[in-house]
């Protein structure tokens, strides 16, 4: 039986470290290695990792017991609650939620110096994990750190990717197998699967479909099906995602049709309730009144720029014409945006 811990945390922001990572030094000592794999020598400094519990020889307790300040505000505002995983015995279950809590604090090394995020950290895992789960947890990031270096080295030192008659499949393939080498270096194959298991899936379908696409012995006919074949060798959560993406640019593409060919707005929300739901329809329907409301506006500002421009008045007097015009009719961000439309209109 599985249980679950609560932590917040966004879903999606990309890791912003790994620049700042790859100048701490070496670590003299192996790393803890996972259970069915070789770990590579850690390449983080870990006088700069915070402390264990119960250790405080790396920072001072007074700094240990120094409170954090707030997160930066736009980290603060993104943070949806996911959940830690534990098995019955107490042990660190990986999962990618695990992975994204690590960028999502990761990512604050825009903002602040590597100490504080890796405090931050800490203070996460210390204050919703226990034995033997924590330094499982704490472990990890160590290892994901390590990753990250080693990544970033990899990129320095990459070839181009693509040739005059497209993609190179041979230096992407070769970059494909280096970094699954670095992830099995570095994770065993439980926490590599969680941590990375959908992103391979779908780099191997890259590959796969830019070999299809540029196999000119292949008809147009056996291109289709070979395509068609390997979308359904995709995993199902992927499958869906490319299913949801394909349904929408479809429905789009058919209402720009009905548009075109006179369809009422009852008729387009029929549509797309029949498509995306009446939820989905009827958010779709209050963008479209927004757009409309939008060009609106911004049409009679135009007209109202057209009549100033033509007045005949000084450059100067036109401009201060036009601008108290803008400040009338917008606001705020509008007005920024309407400025940047203005000089395309």
């Amino acid at each position: 039986m599985k249980h679950t811990v609560p932590i917040a945390v966004a879903s999606s922001l990309v890791l912003a470290c790994v620049a700042t990572l790859s100048l701490m030094s070496p670590s003299s000592g192996p790393g803890q290695p996972p259970a069915d794999g070789p770990v590579s020598a850690p390449l983080v400094n870990t006088a700069l990792m915070p402390p264990a519990r119960g250790d405080h020889s790396r920072i001072e307790p007074a700094q240990a017991a120094s409170p954090l300040p707030p997160l930066p505000s736009h980290l603060a505002d993104a943070m949806p609650e996911i959940r830690f995983e534990v098995n019955d015995e107490g042990d660190l279950i990986p999962t990618h939620a695990t992975r994204t809590l690590f960028d999502f604090f990761l990512s604050g090394l825009e903002d602040e110096p590597l100490p504080q995020v890796l405090a931050r950290l800490e203070q996460t895992l210390s204050s919703h994990l226990d034995e033997p789960a924590l330094s499982q947890a704490r472990a990890l990031l160590d290892r994901y750190l390590n990753y990250r270096i080693q990544l970033d080295a990899l990129a320095r030192e990459a070839q181009p990717v693509r040739s005059p008659s497209g993609f190179d499949l041979v230096v992407l393939q070769q970059r494909q197998e280096t970094l699954e080498g670095l992830r099995q270096g570095n994770f065993s194959s439980a926490e590599a699967q969680a941590f990375f298991g959908l992103e391979e899936a779908q780099d191997r379908y890259m590959l796969g479909y830019l070999r299809i696409s540029q196999d000119t012995s292949l008809t147009d006919r056996e291109r289709a099906s070979a395509l068609a074949s390997l979308d359904h060798q995709l995993p199902q959560p992927i499958r869906e995602v490319r299913q949801r993406v394909t349904r929408h640019g479809e429905l789009y593409q058919q209402v720009r049709q009905m548009r075109a060919d006179g369809a009422t707005d009852a008729d387009v929300y029929q549509a797309r309730a029949q498509t995306l739901g009446n939820d989905a329809a009827a958010r779709l329907a209050e963008l479209d009144q927004q757009r409309i409301n939008w060009q609106q506006r911004l049409n009679t500002f135009i007209q109202e720029r057209n009549r100033i421009l033509q007045s005949g008045l000084s450059a100067s007097d036109q401009q201060a014409a036009i601008d108290e015009v803008l400040t009338r009719r917008f606001s705020g961000p509008e007005i920024t945006r309407v400025r940047a439309l203005s000089t395309e209109l």
